[in-house]
């Protein structure tokens, strides 16, 4: 079968630099015990990437007849943000900390204040253990509308000395999370791993007819797969990189390759209201029960 003429997915992934340049790292809390161990991993990674952290607590909006100064509900916030920042200072010595308390609708809030920041991170109640969730959770739906990328700290995170784990599609939404990955593996210091799980209703856009060759199929995508593990290592020569090709659903794929990892990143595909009713998207279901944090990038990140 003829290979696709490369388009502009096929450029070689840019090397990121690690500048001395901090990170602008905005935390969302509720001060909740999700947002602990979200302070925890930002503190981690703090040894590795200088950074400066905005921790934001929002309240809903107020009436206009109550007072800002005296409402129960702004001062308990105030007293949070002031608790994580001083837990973030003392597990991270030398990081710049600012607290802040800001009114409105928590998602579009947080969205608004994260568009200077180069990274947003948020907790979550939900682990890969317990009863299944049918709706997305509050870190997820955040992870989802935004337009920076994401890390979703599951609750109770542990350090992991295992490998960054990124879901490749190859279908032009993944190339700012391989990006993303990749430099991260690089200041982490561990493996690459590149998941790419093969399904034949996933690579055929087409009506199938009778004389679809389905192992011709499934070599033009692992020929993809290859193609982008050969990318990356152009662009980054030092870094050790294994390619997964798996069968069947994307988020399995994940989930397995992604136990004991340090990280998994997925991509955004950019789904509509619609799109989302009918297609759960790799990266919500990945989100739902994270076993360790998840990063989810933007397409245009």
């Amino acid at each position: 079968m003829t290979m696709p003429a490369p388009g502009p997915r096929a450029r070689d992934l840019r090397a990121t630099s690690h500048d001395s340049a901090p990170e602008r790292v905005l935390l969302a809390t509720d001060g909740g015990l999700a947002g602990v161990a979200a302070i925890r991993w930002l503190a981690d990674r703090s040894t590795r990437h200088p950074m400066h952290v905005e921790i934001v607590h929002v309240v809903p909006v107020l009436d206009d007849r109550v007072d800002e100064r005296s409402d129960p509900t702004t001062l308990a916030a105030e007293g949070s943000v002031q608790q994580a920042k001083e837990l973030l200072e003392r597990l991270a010595p030398g990081t710049t900390v600012h607290p802040a308390v800001v009114h409105g609708e928590p998602i579009p809030a947080l969205q608004r204040r994260a568009e200077d920041s180069d990274l947003l991170v948020v907790g979550t109640r939900r682990t890969a253990h317990g009863t299944p969730h049918f709706t997305a959770s509050f870190a997820t739906r955040l992870a989802e509308a935004g337009s920076r990328p994401t890390v979703v700290v599951p609750r109770g995170w542990e350090r992991s000395d295992g490998a960054v784990v990124v879901g490749v599609e190859d279908d032009g939404s993944d190339t700012a999370a391989i990006e993303f990955a990749a430099a991260e593996a690089e200041v982490l210091g561990r493996d690459l791993v590149l998941v790419h799980a093969w399904r034949l209703a996933a690579v055929v856009s087409r009506p199938i007819t009778l004389d679809l060759d389905r192992q011709a199929l499934e070599v033009e995508a692992s020929a993809r797969l290859s193609d982008v593990v050969g990318r990356v290592r152009r662009a980054h020569p030092a870094l050790r990189v294994a390619p997964v090709f798996g069968h069947g659903e994307a988020v399995h794929s994940l989930v397995v390759a992604g136990k004991g990892a340090a990280l998994v990143v997925v991509g955004t595909h950019g789904l509509g209201v619609i799109d989302r009713l009918l297609l759960r998207s790799v990266s919500r279901a990945v989100l739902e029960r994270p076993s360790c944090p998840i990063a989810v990038v933007p397409m245009r990140a």
